[in-house]
């Protein structure tokens, strides 16, 4: 029985190379996840409503950027802020109390 030796340098160049999929899946993880990004999840259900949101969170200030509008700011009290006024409106809170 004779036995066949492999050079270790063709051993090696076959175990770097990956499968498709490995390169496949996290293409797909990134997509899928630039499209729910794309949805606006603040978006409601009413237009009279959504331009009332949009009014609000225009008009009022984040306390931790102080001069930008809730709507613009990145920041994370403005974020939880804007789901507030959208829960306000939602349960038919008037712009004054809201």
């Amino acid at each position: 029985m004779t036995r066949t030796v492999i050079p270790t340098a063709t051993v090696r160049r076959h175990a770097r190379r990956k499968s498709p999929l490995a390169y496949l899946i996290p293409l797909a993880a990134v997509l899928l996840g630039a499209a729910a990004y794309a949805i606006d999840p603040t978006e409601l259900p009413d237009p009279v409503l959504q331009q009332r949101y949009l009014a609000l969170t225009h008009e009022l200030r984040c306390v931790q950027c102080q001069n930008e509008a809730i709507a613009d700011s990145p920041a994370g009290i403005a974020s939880d802020l804007r789901r507030e006024v959208r829960d306000m409106l939602l349960a038919g809170k008037s712009d004054d109390d809201v």
